[in-house]
């Protein structure tokens, strides 16, 4: 049951090193994005590095609830970084305030 969630969280890291990259290649090169970029870029390679730790899903309270409370924010996390790196390829916006 681990290797969809593995996935989820590869996803992830995928999305988060596209962000980093579009963060550089920006012309202004503000240094809040490359921060919130490499940031983001870590804490996806740490939680990696988390699911490949827990095999199972705990059975002891509170680490069941907390195991699955972080996975439901990683997915929507996941879907909504995903939807803004889409929308800032094909479109081209580099600001996230122009995607709305």
């Amino acid at each position: 049951m681990q290797v969809p969630w593995l996935l989820l969280y590869l996803s992830l890291a995928c999305a988060n090193a596209l962000e980093l990259g579009l963060a550089f290649e920006y012309e202004k090169e503000e240094f809040e994005r490359v921060y919130a970029a490499i940031v983001s870029l870590c804490l996806s390679h740490g939680i990696i590095t988390l699911g490949s730790v827990i095999h199972h899903t705990p059975t002891a309270q509170p680490h069941k609830c907390i195991l699955i409370f972080m996975r439901l924010v990683l997915l929507f996390f996941t879907i909504e970084q995903w939807y803004v790196i889409t929308i800032r390829i094909i479109k081209g916006y580099d600001s996230p305030d122009e995607l709305m």
